[in-house]
């Protein structure tokens, strides 16, 4: 794929994801979007940087956020909905 074209779509998926998140969770702040694909394939070199990349995004994005803590099965179950 040309890689215009593949920019194009890669960044016409970004704004539609970033629309889908902020309206679904009545987002007020801008939320960051990374594409990672855990299946690539190490010996294409497109696939390989977009990786490389794609996860140094997430990587910088991550130090400036506080860690977000994971509920188990048993907290949900136990902590009542508000």
């Amino acid at each position: 794929m040309d890689d215009n074209i593949h920019l194009a779509l890669s960044h016409n998926m970004y704004l539609q994801l970033k629309a889908i998140f902020t309206a679904k969770f009545d987002l007020e702040s801008d939320l960051p979007v990374v594409f990672i694909d855990t299946h690539y394939n190490r010996s294409i070199e497109q696939e390989s940087e977009a990786f490389d990349r794609e996860t140094a995004k997430l990587w910088r994005i991550s130090l400036n956020r506080r860690p977000f803590e994971c509920l188990t099965r048993k907290d949900v179950q136990v902590t009542p909905v508000e």
